[in-house]
């Protein structure tokens, strides 16, 4: 099998050598037994299921700091990058779901210091607009500028195939399970690089999970994942519940984005 002769600068290997934070604890309820670098995570949902909700929890988790005023938050403190494609992403309900966890926590000072740890926070985001099909492809070939000069632990793409009908009238005759893979190997020669884990969403059209699907797999590789977080509201219980997927087996839980308290 042959291999990419990968160069890179010294100031490059210096940069991927760094130890960052370990996204690990990041969420122990969907991932109980936890994240490893390089580990990739789809969340799969239809239009309106909550899947950007999902993604806002899961990075500001990530952005917040491990402690205040030696009180636990719980945050990472680490470093995020979103590459924010159908501008459903927005940074009100990121600033809201901080708040949120913040009261999750009890911490309530005042309002001087929510706002300090706020914007401590937001300066471990990095959001990169794309408004067509060229400038997003131009963003995921050019990312290791950013992840090496931001120090970035997670990337994140909300939503991965939002370009897919635009290219695909261009001329793509592709389907939408190999369009998601062939950007799954742009974004991972990277993140597998720089040690990030990588978070996405896309949306789900197909009725028939087995003809459009990424397959789970236990260690990280291109064009596969690692775990599925498939969102959708039940009407029953007028909630909606996530389906854990990964290449051990698959859980049912009540969604975070209605609370915080789940069991599988």
């Amino acid at each position: 099998m042959s291999r990419r002769l990968k160069i890179e600068s010294g100031l490059q290997f210096y940069g991927r050598i760094q130890p960052r934070p370990t996204l690990q604890n990041l969420d122990n309820v969907l991932f109980p037994n936890g994240l490893s670098n390089n580990d990739t995570i789809e969340i799969n949902a239809s239009s309106a299921s909550g899947n950007s909700l999902l993604l806002t929890r899961l990075i500001a988790q990530c952005i917040l700091p491990f402690n205040h005023n030696d009180k636990e938050i719980g945050g990472i403190d680490a470093r995020v990058l979103l590459i924010n494609t159908n501008h459903n992403f927005l940074v009100s309900k990121l600033i809201n779901m901080i708040m949120n966890i913040l009261n999750e926590k009890e911490i309530f000072d005042s309002s001087q210091v929510i706002d300090n740890i706020i914007k401590r926070s937001l300066t471990n985001l990095t959001i990169i607009n794309c408004y067509s099909s060229l400038h997003y492809l131009l963003t995921l070939k050019t990312l290791d500028i950013v992840i090496s000069s931001k120090k970035i632990s997670l990337v994140t793409i909300d939503t991965i195939d939002a370009y897919y009908w635009e290219d695909r009238k261009s001329g793509g005759q592709w389907t939408m399970n190999s369009y998601i893979k062939n950007l799954l190997m742009s974004v991972q020669k990277h993140t597998f690089h720089w040690n990030n884990v990588f978070i996405y969403t896309r949306l789900n059209f197909s009725k028939n999970k087995s003809k459009d699907s990424i397959t789970c797999v236990r260690q990280p590789t291109e064009s596969r994942i690692n775990y599925r977080l498939k969102l959708e509201y039940c009407t029953k219980k007028n909630k909606h519940m996530c389906s854990i997927e990964s290449h051990e087996r698959t859980c049912l839980i009540e969604s975070p984005i209605n609370s915080n308290k789940m069991n599988c």
